[in-house]
């Protein structure tokens, strides 16, 4: 059935269908269910918000995970997020962070993200959780927050041996906090030399934001890789430097025309201008 043909659905067949979909495989992953998924956060009344709470006190755990994904976004309506019942659902959530599956707390996290609900105490205790998709929705759900429970259990997920924990916990860090400490620019700068393209991206995209030098002379060598990733020429931008310029007219050489580019060359060629 098309996406657009869902809304004429029932509720209740609109659930089961969700239901069906969240156990194909991959679980919980399929474009498909998601459509339905978004169905029903479109309906922001109370019978899909009560419905929701029983799924998450099913006996059946995909079901259990199916209730926090709707009761992440109920309510959502064209990109404007309105949660009228974000506060009621907290609770529910809240309890699905023990659960023994980890895909139910994993569910539950991101709700929590995306509704700004649970205490950081609460949420950082996951923190050293065995699954590696709990501890990556971990780090989603304390992006934007600036307490010192949430830094420091981001801190500590910069450092995680899985690489899409490690990508969101150093965004996280990096550009959704404002927050700027010795500590924050350490787990930063640890992350500089890390394996994976997108993670050091973030680190020096971060590293820039706080002007913390230590970022220069690796943003050079990414700079003047054979593949160059936009949060690199994002940092030159936040940070400009002269040094960065033979590598970026390079850049802009290969890729003429290219506006983030230009854009991180003129602010180099003005910080050269005003030495």
């Amino acid at each position: 059935m098309a996406v657009e043909d869902l809304t004429g659905l029932a509720t209740s067949v609109l659930v089961q269908r969700t239901l069906v979909l969240a156990g194909q495989e991959p679980v919980l992953q399929s474009d498909e269910y998601w459509a339905h998924v978004r169905v029903l956060h479109f309906r922001s009344g109370r019978e899909v918000f009560d419905t929701s709470v029983e799924l998450c006190s099913s006996q059946d755990p995909i079901s259990r995970a199916v209730g926090a994904d709707v009761l992440a976004q109920l309510g959502v309506r064209d990109g404007f997020a309105a949660f009228p019942f974000a506060d009621e659902s907290e609770g529910r959530l809240v309890a699905l962070l023990t659960d023994t599956e980890p895909v139910v707390a994993a569910s539950a996290l991101y709700a929590l993200g995306h509704l700004g609900r649970g205490e950081p105490s609460e949420l950082a205790e996951l923190a050293k959780h065995a699954s590696e998709d709990v501890r990556c929705a971990l780090a989603y759900a304390l992006g934007g927050r600036h307490d010192a429970v949430s830094i420091a259990a981001l801190i500590e997920l910069c450092g995680d041996m899985d690489t899409d924990t490690r990508n969101w916990a150093t965004f996280a860090l990096g550009s959704l906090s404002e927050e700027d400490s010795p500590a924050i620019r350490d787990a930063l700068a640890a992350r500089l030399s890390d394996a994976d393209d997108e993670v050091r991206g973030e680190a020096m995209l971060g590293l820039a934001r706080r002007v913390d030098e230590r970022v220069v002379q690796p943003l050079q060598r990414e700079l003047s890789g054979r593949e160059v990733g936009t949060l690199a020429i994002e940092a030159a931008e936040v940070m400009p430097r002269p040094e960065f310029i033979p590598h970026l007219e390079a850049l802009y050489a290969a890729h003429p025309g290219d506006r983030a580019i230009d854009q991180a060359l003129d602010r180099c060629r003005e910080v050269a201008r005003r030495r």
